[in-house]
C-alpha cells in the first residue's frame, strides 16, 4: 500500500481555535468579576455584568440618597418649627397671665414685650426654620444640577476624542494585516500569508501577538474591552473603549450630584447648600444608628457606599464614613483570569 503524504498543518493558524479565541476574550469582557482594570482610577472588574452590579446604578443610587436626605432634613425642620408653636400655645395662658399683672402694676411696655415674645417670636423662629429647609432643599437641586451642566462639556468631548480614537485604531488593524499579508506574499511565504488573515480576522491577536494587529481584537478592545495602550495605574488608556468612557461619565454625572467615586468631575458650585438639620433648634443628640440617616452636617446628601469586592486578593473597602462611594486604589491581581486567552491580550500598543 503506497504510503500517504505527510501534510504538515501545525504550522498554520486554525480559523476554528482562532474564532473561539476570541469568545474566551469576549467571555472575559463580559463576565470576570475577579480581576481589574487597575489602571482606571475606580479600578473597574474586567467584566462588564459584574461590574454593573458593583457600581448598582451609582447615578439613580445617588439620587435616591439625596431624596431621602431632602425628606428627612425637611421633616427635622418642619417637626421642629411644629414644636416651636405647640409650645407657644401651650405657654400662651402663662403669658398673658403675667402681662396682665405687669399692665396692672404700670409695667405697659414690659407687657407688651412679654406678648411678643410668647406669640410673635416663636412664630417667626418656626417660619425661618420652615423656610431655610426649603432653601437647603432648592439650593442642593440647584447646586447638583448646575454640576451636571458643567460636566456634560468634558463628557461629550471624552465621547468625540474615544470615538475618534477607535476608528483610528480599527482602521490601523485593517492597515497592519493588509502590509502584513503583502509582505509574506511578496516573500512566498504562503503561511504567514494565511496565519496573518486567519488571527488577523479571527484571532483576539494577530500574528505577531498584538491586539492591534487583529480586527476582533482591536473592535473588542475599544467597545467592551479596557482600550489600548495602558498609561499606569489610575491614568487610564492612551485609547479608551467605549464602555470605559460610558462607566466614567455615568460616576462623573454621580459625583455631580454628590457621590465620592474617583474620577475627576468639575464644579462650581458646592455640591449641597446649608445643612437642613443645622435649621433645626437644638435637640438631644440621637443614637449614632438614628442620625445618620438625617444628619447631613456638610450639606450634602449622603454619597453612595460601594461593599467590598469578593476576592480576597484585590479586596476593595468603601470609605470607613457612610456614603463613601471611592474605591481604595488595587493592590494588584492575585488571580490569573478566570478565562485562557484573555490574560494574553497586549494592548500596550
Amino acid at each position: 500500500m503506497p504510503a500517504l503524504p505527510d501534510v504538515a498543518l501545525a504550522g498554520l493558524s486554525s480559523p476554528l481555535g482562532a474564532l473561539i479565541g476570541t469568545v474566551q476574550v469576549l467571555n472575559n469582557d463580559l463576565f470576570n468579576g475577579i480581576d481589574t482594570y487597575p489602571d482606571y482610577p475606580w479600578d473597574p472588574f474586567q467584566g462588564i455584568g459584574p461590574e454593573f452590579i458593583y457600581v448598582a446604578l451609582p447615578i439613580i443610587s445617588q439620587l435616591g440618597f439625596n431624596g431621602f436626605n431632602y425628606l428627612g432634613g425637611s421633616i427635622d425642620a418642619l417637626s421642629t418649627s411644629a414644636q416651636i408653636l405647640t409650645d407657644a400655645v401651650w405657654n400662651l395662658p402663662g403669658a398673658i397671665v403675667t402681662a396682665a399683672g405687669q399692665a396692672i402694676g404700670g409695667q405697659f411696655s414690659e407687657a407688651l414685650a412679654t406678648l411678643v415674645e410668647a406669640t410673635l417670636a416663636p412664630i417667626q423662629d418656626a417660619g425661618q426654620i420652615a423656610l431655610d429647609a426649603g432653601l437647603a432643599v432648592l439650593g442642593g437641586v440647584a447646586a447638583h444640577l448646575t454640576n451636571v451642566v458643567v460636566s456634560l462639556p468634558g463628557i461629550a468631548g471624552d465621547l468625540l476624542a474615544t470615538v475618534g480614537g477607535a476608528l483610528s485604531a480599527i482602521a490601523g488593524a485593517a492597515v497592519t494585516i493588509g502590509s502584513q499579508t503583502l509582505a509574506a506574499l511578496t516573500t512566498l511565504d504562503l503561511e504567514g500569508a494565511w496565519n496573518t488573515v486567519v488571527d488577523g480576522l479571527l484571532g483576539p491577536v494577530g500574528v505577531d501577538g498584538e491586539v492591534t494587529s487583529s480586527l476582533p481584537g482591536t473592535l473588542l478592545a475599544v467597545t467592551v474591552g479596557p482600550g489600548l495602550g495602558p498609561l499606569g495605574p489610575g491614568n487610564g488608556y492612551a485609547v479608551p473603549s467605549l464602555r470605559m468612557w460610558a462607566e466614567k461619565s455615568q460616576l462623573t454625572i454621580a459625583n455631580a450630584v454628590g457621590a465620592n467615586f474617583p474620577v475627576t468631575t468639575p464644579q462650581v458650585t458646592p455640591a449641597g447648600a446649608r445643612s437642613l438639620a443645622s435649621t433645626a433648634s437644638p435637640a438631644p443628640a440621637p443614637a449614632p444608628e438614628a442620625s445618620a440617616s438625617t444628619d447631613a452636617a456638610s450639606g450634602d446628601p449622603a454619597t453612595s457606599t460601594l461593599p467590598p469586592r469578593s476576592d480576597s486578593g484585590t479586596l476593595k473597602s468603601s470609605a470607613a464614613t457612610p456614603g463613601g462611594g471611592d474605591r481604595s486604589p488595587s493592590s494588584g491581581k492575585a488571580h490569573a483570569s478566570a478565562n485562557p486567552g484573555a490574560g494574553a491580550r497586549n494592548t500596550d500598543n
